[in-house]
């Protein structure tokens, strides 16, 4: 979809708390709710069965103050540092692992994703889990050279996009360019784990129509395979409600692992971060 009139999510005045109440609430339309809901959280959950995903860091880079996603990952991780392109999320983001009285209410997600696992431990166990993973909120801009600048993070073992790169990338150069950026961040051998949407056009929050890139599987995997990526799971769920509120085909899981140095690559020593304590 070409940018034009329609709002970019980076953009001031983005509404965070009318976005989550219209995608994420308990009230919602059920097969919306299953497409933007339950579909990240099982496939998440299906993910970590398979034993490739843990480690000391996950950096999660996603469309909104959501943490549903989060909620299956947190355990496999000690540190998960969220970047956000835009500050009203980081304003709403931070009410929820405050506890403040405002925050947007996740029991909904949090119960689901416990009896997804067998009810091991009580939902509110395991949203106390992820906020204590959680050790940062850091305000991401992909047009700098550092995209976290003045923090320099460490290298990442695994990188989590949820939905980030659809709606801040203007066209396909773009997108590329700022998966490269996001890649950077992740160690070489680590694994990438993106959410997305299909052929998608728009997004609506409240009154504002909201872009969202139009890309296609070709494209996705190809882009992929060009960052030096090898994809080891690739799902699309065919979207089935109708609704007014977004325009896609397909919402998509993607499980992808980047390649490692080379022999000559590992003799160049690394920069290491100096400014972020976990």
């Amino acid at each position: 979809m070409d940018v034009g009139s329609s709002k970019l999510y980076q953009e001031p005045g983005f509404k965070s708390r009318v976005f989550l109440d219209t995608f994420f609430s308990l009230n919602m339309d059920k097969s919306l709710q299953e497409e933007t809901l339950m579909f990240p959280m099982k496939q998440m959950h299906k993910a970590l069965l398979s034993g490739l995903i843990g480690g000391d860091t996950l950096i999660d880079v996603t469309l909104g103050p959501i943490i549903h996603h989060l909620l299956p990952i947190c355990t496999f991780f000690k540190n998960i540092i969220i970047l956000e392109f835009n500050e009203e999320c980081v304003q709403e983001m931070e009410k929820w692992l405050n506890t403040e009285t405002e925050a947007f209410d996740w029991s909904h997600a949090s119960q689901f994703i416990t009896e997804l696992g067998g009810n091991r431990v009580h939902w509110l166990e395991q949203e106390h889990m992820l906020k204590k993973t959680i050790k940062r909120i850091v305000k991401c801009d992909l047009a700098k050279e550092n995209i976290t600048d003045p923090v320099i993070l460490p290298k990442t073992d695994c990188l989590l996009i949820a939905g980030g790169l659809d709606v801040v990338s203007k066209d396909h150069e773009s997108y590329r360019q700022n998966l490269g950026k996001l890649s950077s961040l992740l160690k070489p051998g680590g694994h990438l784990i993106l959410f997305g949407a299909l052929n998608a056009t728009f997004y609506q929050v409240g009154e504002h129509r909201c872009h969202v890139l139009t890309a296609d599987e070709p494209f996705l995997r190809q882009a992929l395979t060009d960052e030096g990526y090898t994809i080891e799971c690739f799902e699309a769920l065919e979207r089935k409600a109708e609704s007014s509120l977004l325009d896609a085909q397909h919402f998509v899981f993607i499980l992808a692992t980047k390649a490692k140095l080379t022999q000559e690559e590992t003799s160049v020593p690394m920069l290491s971060a100096q400014n972020f304590p976990i």
